[in-house]
């Protein structure tokens, strides 16, 4: 096939890409101007898909046409590749490019050309300027073939490229990490901290001084566990640094120091044992004492209900049958019940009282509250029967109540502090 028909039929296929791609093109004019181009994109994806192919097609065949026409006037691959090693020199890349593709066209294996397409690619005038890359050479399919069609000696070469590269990244590596771990050692402050950094620096096998900051940091984390040791008072507290102390791996005295821990450990533990034990017991005393009070609190607060309403009642059926048949005065008989009501106020209190000190509380409970109740109507029903008795100035029963009711909320303040005060002895 002549180079002259070899263009020719190029031409045809690209004037009918052209073709589809204007009648694609006034496919797409006629929906956008229908709606807006967002919408026909989502309506006719296909359209636009088929624009974009048809627009790379026609790269390609105006770029093969011009590497047809480029090896038909010079068909010599070496001289293809000269030329473009001087488009090279003049940072010409797209035409140094051109020709050792062309180059390529006519000897697909000529390593020559493979590595001047590479430094068109990377966009440097000279094969030796390939090692300031930032980038590894061995991704880049043109050096993979250079590679693979070299010689011997020219393959050393370019993979000696690649290995200065490498070294040089690691070594960049090397140094952003070296650079982060002293920053982070900058900022370090709890053993954890030092403990991971310690061992980020002796990965890095000896580079500069990372194996002096290791011990450096081994040396932080020592102390502030000497610190927290020192300040330690808890059971987790105690079991966490002895564990942390032989993480350690036997720096200095840190199996000592972590027997130490042990110690105090065992020693907290049982101590807690033994005080949960004794907690324990004075709990069943206690629950046991509020039972016993709870049944006697029953029985009182009955008992001394019935008492209460039951006197009420029968000192009128008593005094009646007692001053028709005895002679005893009035006043003496009220008198004689007097003496009788008032013990019965005494006791409640004197309960109320006792249950404090033998429960050993300082809030007050139903039970105070009840023996104080129980004791105000006491008195009061009792200074109403002495009014009655002494004939002394008459005046209603509710106000002897609330007198005698405020009378006594007074006196049981010094009262209630002095149960406090036993009750905080104990």
């Amino acid at each position: 096939m002549s180079t002259e028909f070899e263009i020719a039929c190029i031409t045809s296929e690209i004037n009918s890409c052209k073709r589809r791609l204007n009648e694609v093109n006034e496919d797409i004019r006629e929906i956008e101007g229908k709606t807006s181009p967002t919408i026909a994109r989502g309506l006719t994806p296909s359209l636009y898909e088929e624009q974009r192919n048809l627009r790379r097609e026609i790269r390609e065949l105006e770029s093969k046409r011009d590497l047809v026409e480029l090896v038909g006037n010079n068909p010599n691959a070496e001289d293809l590749t000269n030329r473009g090693y001087a488009f090279l020199q003049d940072s010409d890349w797209w035409n140094a490019s051109k020709h050792f593709d062309g180059a390529l066209y006519v000897d697909s294996e000529r390593v020559s050309a493979y590595v001047g397409r590479l430094c068109a690619e990377l966009e440097v005038t000279r094969e030796s300027e390939l090692v300031n890359q930032n980038k590894l050479l061995s991704d880049n399919p043109n050096f993979k073939k250079a590679v693979r069609f070299a010689d011997e000696n020219y393959r050393s070469t370019l993979e000696g490229y690649n290995s200065i590269i490498k070294e040089r990244l690691e070594e960049q590596k090397k140094q952003r990490q070296y650079n982060d771990l002293l920053e982070k050692k900058r900022k370090a402050s709890t053993e954890d901290d030092y403990k991971t950094l310690a061992k980020e620096f002796r990965s890095m096998n000896g580079y500069k001084d990372a194996a002096v900051l290791a011990d450096e940091c081994d040396e932080q984390q020592y102390n502030c566990l000497l610190e927290k040791k020192r300040k330690a008072s808890t059971e987790d507290g105690y079991k966490t640094l002895a564990e942390k102390f032989r993480g350690m791996g036997g720096y200095k005295d840190t199996r000592v120091l972590a027997a130490e821990c042990d110690e105090q450990y065992e020693k907290l533990k049982k101590q807690r044992e033994e005080d949960e034990r004794r907690w324990a017991q004075e709990l069943r005393k206690e629950r046991k004492i509020r039972s016993i009070l709870t049944k006697l609190h029953l029985f009182v607060t009955i008992g001394g209900a019935v008492a209460f309403f039951g006197v009420l009642f029968f000192t009128s059926i008593i005094r009646n049958h007692v001053l028709s048949y005895a002679s005893i005065s009035d006043n003496g008989f009220w008198s004689s019940m007097f003496n009788v009501t008032l013990p019965f106020g005494v006791i409640f209190v004197l309960y109320g009282i006792f249950s404090r000190l033998l429960t050993n509380r300082d809030d007050w409970g139903d039970e105070d509250f009840m023996a104080l109740l129980f004791f105000i109507v006491w008195v009061a029903y009792s200074v109403y029967v002495a009014n009655i008795a002494y004939k002394g100035l008459f005046l209603p029963f509710p106000l002897y109540l609330i007198l005698i009711l405020v009378a006594n909320i007074i006196a049981a303040i010094p009262g209630g502090i002095i149960a406090g005060a036993f009750s905080d002895k104990r």
